[in-house]
């Protein structure tokens, strides 16, 4: 059983049913593995949108403030990342499909 919450992120609760469903049917997600890099200048924002779609596999911070990260996000959440992604950095994230 699992109840709804209207004040939760919509995306955590999709992935907890998921989660309980999968224990009852056997269900397989594709994921896609992405190379990402934010300038400094927009890490704050970019990096609250990265953790809410994606599963983040490692990080490295740069020198100069920018953020480097290997993720996996499922492969239908990948055109909301980067959409948000691009709204967040006005452009300015590199966002490279790795498989």
């Amino acid at each position: 059983h699992y109840s709804i919450d209207p004040f939760r992120d919509a995306e955590e609760q999709a992935k907890e049913v998921i989660e309980l469903l999968r224990s009852v049917l056997p269900i397989s997600m594709e994921t896609m593995s992405l190379a990402i890099h934010v300038p400094a200048s927009y890490v704050g924002k970019a990096y609250g949108i990265v953790k809410g779609l994606a599963d983040i596999k490692k990080e490295e911070w740069g020198s100069d403030g920018s953020w480097r990260a290997l993720v996996e996000v499922p492969a239908g959440s990948y055109g909301t990342l980067l959409e948000k992604l691009g709204e967040a950095t006005k452009g300015n994230a590199q966002v490279k499909v790795l498989g």
